[in-house]
């Protein structure tokens, strides 16, 4: 299942053919097209493990084991509807290509790599790389740069191994390949009211990100982020389900959203966005993008003056306008002009939420943090430099007693004061949370 379309294929023991239906009702569920034969290449294969899909294409990979055509069927489901057969392979090598797995643009399967690429020119995927010296099994699981195979026969439990693809780190973050509802087109209007978002990620997800956080789903021009179900299963599919049916004639927003969620790598998707409606009009205004920000001094004092220079765009050359709400009750709103500026009446750490919204009320956000310094806040008669550290600490140094003050940057009470060397000057927290102190007299 991905979104409100349901695939059902014929596996080892069933028969051959390939079908997807509509059930987004599902009391009344719907045949959209079904396909049982290759044309040139006559029935096309089955599906010996759960089906694949690579982008818009499923995947059919089977070998002679079992009976039936040992050869790999692609099928073209871009338009459910139009269910085409584009492409078929006969694998050659000494291991099972009946499991298919994926990252990006390639395809591990048996003891080869693929380029998929070629398929969305109706041409078949071309080999890359040739695995066979590394004596893989028949299930691939690509890992970054790494892959780790599930070893060969009846010894598979103690020659399973892992080893390197490719020598260069894996730095490309997961995409969205394909989804339904798509884009733009008659397929993203009409929406029933119980409809879900299907999504083809083609990665190794770390799966602890692949969360409610990751997505948003709200009605076009409105913040408010509906409440939904997130599911995933192998072969790359996911979908997210409202938890309450949406309203009729109402055009909604889906937005993966940028930094959240990550490949097994660590690399973070990228955001992405597209509309769909319960009515028979779609908003396809795209949302503006909020390009970059420079804050003049992300560490003031009481009372100083912080500004905030923003770059944004729309994709139609639309006029943005901005808002921000400061962390501290006080917010600047609606306002073309992209420099803002803000004085805080107190010390701590405040969150800043900031907007963009374009003249059809599409929004972008992001968050950032000001640290401000108030004087009377650790008790020591100065403090020449100051750090955020975890657990929403505060941490200044204090040349003139030779120490360091950590406070609560909610209560604006001390919790501690350590004692670190000569007339320390600067304060900084590494990548492990370590904080490191410079003394000017050593």
């Amino acid at each position: 299942m991905i979104g409100n379309l349901l695939r059902i294929c014929g596996d080892n023991e069933q028969p051959h053919g390939c079908a997807t239906y509509d059930i987004s009702d599902p009391a009344n569920p719907g045949l959209l097209d079904f396909i049982r034969d290759g044309g040139p290449w006559g029935a096309i294969t089955k599906q010996y493990d759960s089906m694949a899909q690579w982008r818009g294409f499923i995947v059919l990979a089977m070998n002679d084991h079992t009976g039936f055509i040992d050869a790999v069927d692609f099928i073209d489901m871009r338009d459910p509807t139009q269910l085409k057969h584009v492409a078929r392979i006969y694998p050659e090598g000494s291991n099972l290509h009946r499991y298919a797995q994926f990252q990006d643009e390639f395809m591990y399967l048996g003891d080869k790599k693929y380029n998929m690429l070629p398929l969305e020119e109706g041409n078949p995927p071309e080999v890359v790389q040739d695995l066979n010296d590394v004596r893989t099994g028949s299930y691939l699981l690509p890992l970054g740069n790494l892959v780790v195979h599930g070893g060969l026969g009846a010894e598979r439990g103690i020659n399973s191994r892992v080893f390197c693809s490719q020598a260069s780190p894996d730095t490309k973050p997961p995409y969205i390949g394909w989804h339904w509802p798509p884009e733009n087109g008659v397929n993203n209007i009409n929406m029933h009211t119980k409809s879900r978002i299907g999504l083809i990620i083609n990665e190794t997800l770390y799966l602890s990100t692949l969360n409610e956080g990751a997505f948003n789903i709200s009605k076009s021009g409105d913040d408010k982020k509906l409440p939904v179900w997130v599911s995933h299963s192998d072969h790359d599919y996911i979908n997210i389900t409202p938890r309450e049916p949406l309203e009729p004639n109402t055009t909604y927003q889906f937005k993966l959203v940028a930094g959240k969620l990550k490949d097994i790598a660590g690399n973070a998707a990228q955001e992405y966005s597209f509309t769909f409606s319960t009515g028979d009009d779609a908003q396809t205004n795209k949302l503006p993008h909020l390009d970059s920000l420079v804050i003049d001094n992300p560490t003031v004092g009481v009372n100083d003056k912080v500004s905030v220079k923003l770059k944004a765009h729309d994709p139609e050359g639309g006029r943005l306008e901005y808002y921000v709400s400061w962390g501290d009750g006080e917010v600047t709103r609606w306002k073309s002009d992209n420099t803002i500026s803000h004085r805080y009446q107190a010390g701590g750490i405040y969150d800043v939420s900031l907007k963009v919204r374009n003249e059809y009320n599409l929004k972008d956000s992001t968050t950032f943090s000001v640290v401000v310094s108030d004087k009377t806040l650790a008790g020591t008669s100065s403090s020449s430099s100051i750090a955020m550290g975890p657990n929403r600490t505060v941490w200044n140094v204090n040349p003139d007693n030779d120490t360091v003050t950590i406070s609560n940057a909610d209560t604006q009470t001390k919790i501690a004061e350590v004692k670190v060397g000569n007339d320390p000057r600067g304060i900084a927290m590494d990548n492990h949370g370590n904080m490191w102190v410079t003394n000017y007299d050593e």
